[in-house]
């Protein structure tokens, strides 16, 4: 869908406020996206996302518990 790191991250630190040291690596595959975020910061990120829209797609954001 054209989404770019640069993209996840603009939403994380500007639309859901997370400080831009919290986010780490980016892995956008074909059909989801994982972002390493500091702990501290995970709840945040993910209720400040899940329903957002990136690149005019809706997104469905939850924790990685691997």
């Amino acid at each position: 869908d054209g989404v770019r790191p640069s993209d996840v991250v603009g939403a994380l630190v500007n639309g859901v406020g997370i400080p831009k040291e919290a986010v780490g690596r980016i892995e956008i595959r074909d059909t989801s996206t994982l972002v390493e975020i500091r702990t501290d910061a995970a709840d945040r990120a993910v209720r400040g996302l899940n329903g957002a829209t990136l690149r005019g797609r809706r997104v469905s954001v939850r924790p990685d518990r691997r």
